[in-house]
């Protein structure tokens, strides 16, 4: 798949990404109560903007601190485990998850 960064390869309502197999969870709507159990591991973003999450965290004190990314289109987020994706101050658009 030239031109996309990284390796990656749709299998039905899988991906294989670098050799991890994530379930798509489909295309995300922001939400300030919707949360994600297990968390997302990857988060793929199609318009540039600021994506605002809760990271997921032992310390149920810390998940409450929101946590601002700036990301271009095209971008792939895998450094992370999500808990939420808040729609107040999330301005990317085209957010789909995999876990």
């Amino acid at each position: 798949m030239s031109g996309e960064r990284g390796a990656r390869a749709l299998h039905g309502e899988h991906v294989s990404w670098i050799g991890h197999v994530r379930e798509y969870l489909g295309a995300l709507t922001p939400s300030d109560v919707t949360l994600y159990d297990p968390p997302i591991r990857m988060l793929t973003v199609a318009g540039t903007g600021n994506v605002v999450v809760v990271l997921d965290a032992d310390d149920e004190t810390v998940s409450a601190n929101y946590v601002t990314i700036a990301v271009e289109a095209t971008e792939i987020l895998t450094e992370f485990a999500i808990r939420q994706v808040r729609s107040t101050s999330t301005t990317a658009t085209g957010l789909k998850g995999f876990r």
